[in-house]
């Protein structure tokens, strides 16, 4: 993903991010509880147990100053350290992202 990767070159908080592996990049936050891997070859994001289609975007969340996370399955981005959606769901109720689209990205009890 050329954005990231020009992202983590130009970023001052680059020492947050490192290069696990071919394609992955784990973010690196010792105030966080949550692990954050993103495999670029797979499009794949984990976020502790859980798994999800999509990449760790290079803007970050206003409430906590972590980068967000685009979450395929919804077509939007979310915050995993907040767990909050970053986008308001559509008022189309036939629409196939935001029909099942739960409260909270990782689930309740996160």
């Amino acid at each position: 993903m050329k954005g990231f990767d020009e992202w983590v070159r130009l970023s001052a908080r680059k020492d947050e991010l490192k290069r696990v592996g071919n394609g992955k990049w784990r973010l690196v936050e010792s105030m966080s509880p949550r692990e954050v891997i993103e495999d670029e070859q797979l499009g794949v994001v984990t976020i502790g147990d859980h798994q999800v289609d999509g990449f760790i975007d290079d803007v970050r969340c206003v409430k906590c100053d972590r980068p967000r996370v685009y979450y395929d399955r919804y077509d939007a981005y979310f915050c995993a350290e907040c767990n909050l959606w970053l986008e308001g769901a559509c008022t189309d109720h036939s629409c196939d992202y935001c029909r099942d689209r739960p409260a909270r990205p990782l689930g309740e009890k996160e």
